[in-house]
């Protein structure tokens, strides 16, 4: 469905219900799923992020997708908060996106 760049040089894929992660500087790629919950109109990527309908912002200038850190996640402890946003910055002229 899409490719982003991420910080360090963290390059996603995302095709399916799978999102490819690779670490360029590493050499290293992992698989996450990725699973849609209608009840909740939720989508969760691996067990650790999470990301409501609700949290798809559209601006005239930007859009963006606010991932939330998911309850149960025993890395962090602040579950509900947003751990990142993805940023498209394409209506600005640019073709990439950026990831914050």
């Amino acid at each position: 469905v899409g490719v982003w760049w991420g910080p360090r040089g963290t390059l996603f894929r995302v095709a399916d219900w799978q999102c490819e992660v690779t670490d360029v500087k590493q050499d290293q790629t992992w698989q996450l799923d990725l699973a849609w919950d209608p009840s909740e109109q939720t989508l969760f990527w691996g067990q650790a992020f999470s990301l409501a309908a609700s949290d798809l912002v559209s601006g005239e200038s930007k859009e963006e997708a606010r991932w939330r850190w998911q309850r149960g996640n025993e890395a962090k402890d602040k579950p509900g908060e947003v751990a990142l946003t993805w940023v498209d910055i394409s209506r600005r002229g640019s073709s990439e996106a950026a990831m914050g």
